[in-house]
């Protein structure tokens, strides 16, 4: 039975059952202040920190509630996939050389996970839609040879507001349960995607 992530104002994504992963000598599952053990997002900030796919923010919090970045999506792929040597440049604009996000964006964009905006600009430290991070899931995937599109239609009563270009992405992260919808039955794909949601996306994107 899965888990709903309950607020005071929506039912938030719902959490796939999960088989907890294997706590390594060097692996403890680390306390945030900010993280109650019963919300909802608890098991998927555990699995993302455990796994070292995502960090706190500093003084032992996690900012479950503030939006995700652009860069950092693609930062936890990078993670991730191992953290592979990665040779050559972006060519976006916005993203200098030696910045943190330098690295883990060059890899995407050279496995054709990211493409950025169409004016050269990639967009980094932008919040990351629900869309956006879709479309960046489904392309790992791909990229992966893992894409298994599932059947049925998106009955959200507002997926009219998905863009062209991220409709198969969103069907696809919707068939595969890494994506759920809020509640009044919307996806609200150009929300912005929390700290929190993000956590959950990965855990169930890494257990689909």
């Amino acid at each position: 039975q899965k888990i709903k992530e309950e607020t005071k104002e929506e039912v938030k994504e719902e959490i796939k059952p999960v088989v907890q992963p294997e706590v390594k000598p060097n692996q403890t599952n680390k306390k945030y202040t900010d993280v109650n053990d019963e919300a909802w997002y608890a098991t998927p900030i555990q699995y993302v920190t455990r796994n070292n796919l995502m960090r706190g923010v500093g003084n032992d919090k996690f900012s479950p509630s503030n939006n995700g970045t652009r860069a950092m999506i693609v930062t936890i792929l990078y993670n991730k996939e191992g953290k592979p040597a990665v040779y050559g440049k972006t060519n976006f604009s916005d993203v200098k050389n030696g910045v943190w996000y330098e690295t883990p964006i060059t890899w995407a964009k050279a496995n054709n996970i990211v493409d950025g905006y169409g004016n050269g600009t990639f967009g980094p430290d932008k919040p990351v839609t629900r869309e956006q991070m879709a479309v960046i899931l489904y392309n790992y995937a791909k990229s992966k040879g893992t894409v298994t599109m599932g059947s049925g239609a998106l009955n959200f009563s507002d997926v009219s507001n998905i863009n062209t270009w991220a409709y198969d992405a969103m069907k696809w992260c919707v068939s595969n349960k890494i994506i759920n919808g809020k509640s009044n039955n919307k996806l609200d794909p150009k929300g912005y995607a929390t700290r929190a949601e993000i956590a959950t996306m990965i855990m169930n994107f890494c257990e689909m």
